[in-house]
This record gives structure tokens, sequence and C-alpha cells, in this order.
């Protein structure tokens, strides 16, 4: 399963042609890194509330997208905590992951799905 981030990292994306420009921070990230495909959820319509997230899936390696440094923890040493960071990040509208405004459904089944294990 990809790991998720929520809306509250607030990437801002901007479409430009035929790609977004995200821009963006994540910490926290429990196995940050550890994924090869992320979804990173973005307001894209402020004005339609949940119904404006939109999900967009990066890949490790996109040009731009990097992970933070490891950060210390108290009582799991051994699982990697770390941030992202996505700085004007090249994302083709093509590989936005399903319809634009869906993002908040899926953040939702993810969680749902993640809980009930």
């Amino acid at each position: 399963m990809p790991a998720p981030m929520l809306p509250a990292s607030r990437p801002l994306p901007v479409k430009e042609g035929d790609h977004y420009i995200l821009n963006g921070s994540k910490i926290f990230i429990t196995n940050a890194g550890a994924a090869d495909i992320y979804i990173v959820f973005a307001m894209t319509d402020k004005s339609q509330g949940n119904h404006g997230i939109t999900a967009f899936i990066l890949e490790k390696g996109m040009e731009g997208f990097t992970f933070g440094k490891k950060e210390d923890q108290l009582g799991i040493p051994h699982v990697s905590d770390d941030g992202t960071r996505i700085p004007n990040v090249k994302v083709p509208a093509e590989i936005c992951s399903v319809r634009k405004g869906k993002g908040f459904k899926i953040a939702m089944q993810t969680l749902d799905a993640a809980v009930s294990g």
C-alpha cells in the first residue's frame, strides 16, 4: 500500500499546461522513503471543501521529491520517521490518481483499510 500524506501537509498544486506543480512538505511519516509510490492529497479547489481535494501519485525519484532527515524517537528506534519535501515537483496531469476532487474519499478509504487491517 502506498504511504499516504494527509491534507494537513498543505501542498499547493498549480496547473501549468499538462502538469501540476506541487509545493509543500510533511514531517513525521512512518517509514518514509520505504515505498516506491506515494499519494499526496492536495486542495485543488478550496471553494468545494472536502470535494476540492485531489489525490496525486508521486514516485520515489521524481525530480525535486526528496526525504528529510531521520527523526529521533523514543521507544521505536528501528522505525524510520522522516519527512518529505515537495519543492516544485512537476506531476503529469494524466497520473492524477482519479478525477479531480475525489482525494478526500480516497484518503478515508485508505485510513479505513489501514485501521481494519
